[in-house]
């Protein structure tokens, strides 16, 4: 990909996403069409998913940040805190993105016959932020110039449930977003609603795992705003998701059984409408190798326009785990568009088994 050039991705950055000032008598044009907002939501978030070409829609490995899924928390079986730090290639004008999150299962036990519920829920708290610029244009009178200041932050409370029933888990989630859009002072407030659900079929297979899975969810269903006279909406996505993991007989490590080695693939249908200055993807794929619970390489594809890898290491035996992950998003140079998302993603998760 080539990287456009700052000034560039700036006005764009404005113009696409976040210029909602309102209109008045001196307006040179006429706004026409709703005004994207939130043009970040875009971007992966969880560092495993990131990792995996961004795929997460049918993930059940207990690490999920419910970004992609919020059914996906239901398969935690820790209280643990994650935190990640993308940085962006320096040409991206300083742009960054962060993200806190507490996860744990609930202790509610619902009586049933039929089968085993289990309930977790999340918290987390993401920011997206960048240098500030100045920026002149035509309609601003010589050596005048207007401050870019971009500074969003989103809330996010998620609550999730399983069902287990032999060879059945299914599991649902849903998710409440509360976004603040800052630009120069001028803040907009927007709510989103996540929706999804899960599929798995675990299947022992002399002392190993089978675990096909399937997943839909409906993300970023928003009530719109506005500021002024512009309408502000996020653009929705609707993804489809597949997935299979399969594990060797366990071994004992540190005495605590877990698979030798594990190997876990995702396929995710990508439906989203056309916000901000991204393309719109149709897919992403990826692919986790595991060994002991304690190495992890990643590697993935998202519309072969980005280039993933990644890799975790950690503890996780017993009551305590801990993890640090990397990942790395590289563009493909054979295939050009608008602007160059280079990045690289830091990780750390640390929790408790009760």
């Amino acid at each position: 990909m080539r990287a456009i050039a700052p000034r560039t991705l700036a006005l764009l950055l404005v113009v696409s996403s976040f210029a909602v000032r309102p209109a008045h008598a001196t307006e040179p044009f006429a706004k026409v069409g709703p005004t994207y907002g939130g043009w970040w939501l875009q971007l992966p978030v969880g560092i495993r998913n990131i990792g995996m070409g961004a795929t997460g829609t049918a993930d059940v490995s207990g690490f999920a940040t419910g970004y992609f899924n919020p059914a996906s928390v239901a398969w935690s079986d820790a209280t643990s805190l994650t935190g990640t730090y993308e940085n962006f290639d320096e040409s991206v004008l300083g742009l960054n993105l962060s993200d806190f999150q507490v996860t744990s299962p609930f202790p509610f036990h619902a009586d049933s016959t039929t089968g085993a519920w289990s309930f977790a829920g999340a918290l987390a708290y993401t920011r997206q932020g960048m240098d500030s610029q100045s920026q002149r244009t035509i309609f601003l009178p010589e050596g005048t110039a207007r401050m870019i200041d971009l500074d969003d932050w989103m809330l996010t409370a998620l609550a999730s449930s399983r069902w287990d029933h032999g060879v059945l888990s299914l599991a649902g989630g849903a998710s409440a977003k509360y976004l603040v859009q800052a630009m120069a002072g001028n803040d907009n407030d927007i709510w989103m609603l996540d929706l999804g659900v899960i599929a798995a079929f675990p299947l022992p297979v002399r002392g190993g795992l089978i675990r096909p899975r399937v997943g839909y969810a409906a993300l970023n269903l928003d009530n719109g705003g506005s500021f002024g006279d512009v309408e502000i909406k996020v653009a929705n996505e609707q993804r489809v998701g597949l997935g299979i993991d399969l594990a060797t007989p366990r071994v004992s490590v540190f005495g605590r059984p877990v698979p030798g080695v594990s190997l876990s693939t995702d396929y995710d249908a990508i439906d989203r409408e056309h916000g901000a200055f991204q393309a719109v993807p149709q897919y992403s794929v990826g692919v986790e190798f595991s060994v002991v619970n304690m190495i992890h390489l990643r590697y993935g594809l998202l519309d072969h326009d980005y280039i993933n890898s990644g890799v975790g290491i950690g503890w996780d035996y017993g009551r305590a785990l801990f993890r640090l992950d990397y990942a790395h998003t590289d563009p493909d140079d054979q295939h050009p568009t608008n602007i160059s998302l280079e990045r690289d993603t830091f990780g750390a998760l640390v929790g408790v088994r009760w």
